[in-house]
């Protein structure tokens, strides 16, 4: 089910049983103890001796499935309280965390000198620099006058957003002392790479 499919039907499910909504902080206390229901569920799996054991159903994956989804619904629902969308966050995260740099070298064809410098001329939304794999540059978006660049030492998630004139992108590569490139281009039409890192700025 797709998230935002998914955010919807718990809020079509709080008004057709026409329940009161949760505060933030109500709801993660709602998480909490659902998170007890899903580990006694675990604990039955292991013939523990229980009071009242006809309070403790037995485990089943289908049972277990759905206090997981108790679980996540009151993390939702806290997560909306606070006007936030925990399922985009997290992508954000896992993309932060990921950087997609490592990926980005691995699949590189590392163009000539005489290819970058056509390039340069001629900037694309997807093209990808580097300076030996070190400082990365991504080419986002271009129009007649302006280049939108990612600069990153790091991982995408941490770059700096530019937005240059086509002059001020080409000097900003170049040594000083020659008409040479000190970054290198090593991809051209990454535009899925120009989507992923976009989504942490918006």
């Amino acid at each position: 089910m797709d998230t935002k499919n998914l955010i919807g039907l718990i809020d079509r499910y709080y008004e057709y049983r026409n329940l009161t909504r949760p505060t933030p902080e109500q709801a993660m206390m709602w998480a909490a103890s659902e998170l007890g229901e899903c580990f006694d569920m675990l604990l039955s799996k292991h013939q523990w001796v229980r009071n009242n054991p006809d309070k403790h159903p037995p485990f089943t994956q289908v049972g277990f499935g759905e206090e997981c989804g108790d679980l996540i619904m009151m993390l939702i629902v806290s997560a909306q309280g606070e006007g936030v969308d925990p399922f985009e966050c997290l992508e954000s995260k896992l993309l932060r965390k990921m950087g997609e740099v490592k990926q980005v070298e691995k699949t590189a064809k590392r163009y000539t000198k005489e290819e970058t410098a056509e390039a340069m001329c001629d900037p694309k939304a997807g093209d990808v620099y580097s300076e030996m794999c070190v400082f990365w540059v991504l080419v986002a978006d271009v129009n007649t006058n302006k280049v939108t660049i990612f600069e990153t030492s790091a991982n995408w998630g941490e770059a700096k957003k530019l937005t240059l004139t086509y002059e001020e992108f080409v000097d900003r590569y170049k040594y000083k002392s020659s008409s040479d490139y000190y970054v290198r281009l090593y991809h051209r039409g990454r535009t899925d790479l120009v989507e992923k890192v976009s989504k942490l700025y918006d």
